[in-house]
């Protein structure tokens, strides 16, 4: 299946699945037998028929990776693999990405340094205005912002005219 080094004894791993079980993601049923991946701190199964397996492999994957990032001043091997397999540039600890280059679009900005941004799989996403992050940093506008997390989908509204209702009495009756 999937390669996932295990580094801590807590660490999510596949597993065959022994007894049914649902989806933690999706509450789609797990039969006996097929593939799921487990978190065994939470004992949450995520299965493969749903596609959330595939989905909560890749986000631990990216958070693995990014944390040996940090703890290696990235010299790691995921690091070095990230930085061999991505357009961007090196400044320091930090690796920089426009949003076309990192797959992003953006959604809006919220003032305050907050942007939502729309991830290749059409998710949305929270990042912050973080310039002196060490690690990868997505740049907008000339100004680095740092992932803070994922959020439900944004909904672009555009302004609409209110219209302003006004109250009616009871039609009078002419003679």
């Amino acid at each position: 299946m999937y390669n996932v080094k295990k580094y801590y004894k807590r660490d999510p791993r596949w597993v065959s699945v022994k007894y049914p079980c649902v989806c933690a993601n999706c509450r789609a049923e797990i039969k006996p037998g097929t593939q799921a991946f487990y978190y065994p701190s939470t004992g949450d199964f995520f299965g493969m028929k749903c596609g959330c397996a595939t989905r909560a492999y890749n986000d631990f994957m990216t958070m693995a990776e990014a944390e040996e990032y940090y703890a290696t001043g990235g010299r790691g091997y995921y690091s070095t693999r990230m930085r061999e397999n991505m357009e961007g540039r090196q400044i320091g600890s930090q690796f920089r990405q426009t949003l076309s280059q990192a797959g992003y679009k953006l959604v809006k900005y919220l003032g305050d340094g907050e942007v939502i941004l729309q991830n290749e799989d059409g998710g949305h996403e929270l990042w912050f205005k973080h310039d002196d992050n060490a690690g990868w940093t997505i740049e907008i506008r000339g100004v680095g912002y740092e992932f803070a997390r994922r959020v439900p989908k944004y909904r672009v509204v555009k302004s609409v005219k209110k219209v302003k209702r006004v109250k009616t009495s009871k039609p009078s009756v002419r003679k």
